[in-house]
């Protein structure tokens, strides 16, 4: 399983109105829809939290939701040996949090 995310300008964003291209989008709490409507126009979900939901919802290990949105992308991509892990090699992009909390810390790049 991979977990990714399709996050449109808004993500982040509070609810209000902004555009997409040349289209107007609507965030409403955690939906993004075409304004005036209720038709969806991309997500507004963070990969992390895509994390928790999956741990919290599927009832999997923390490891295996984890990996889902790390090394588990990466070998769909065949760029397992520099992304995905932080085997001996790849680049040092990671994160840490608080795992009680499931809070992010800090964000490493490289």
């Amino acid at each position: 399983m991979c977990l990714i995310t399709d996050g449109i300008g808004a993500l982040g964003l509070k609810d209000g109105v902004y555009t997409l291209g040349a289209q107007l989008t609507e965030v409403r709490g955690l939906r993004a829809v075409v304004a005036g409507t209720n038709i969806l126009c991309g997500a507004i979900g963070t990969l992390f939290n895509a994390v928790r939901n999956l741990h919290d919802w599927a009832g999997c290990s923390w490891v295996d939701a984890i990996q889902a949105a790390t090394l588990h992308p990466a070998t769909a991509l065949q760029i397992e040996k520099s992304k995905g892990s932080l085997s001996i090699g790849a680049d040092a992009d990671f994160i840490t949090i608080y795992l009680q909390q499931f809070k992010l810390i800090s964000t490493w790049i490289s």
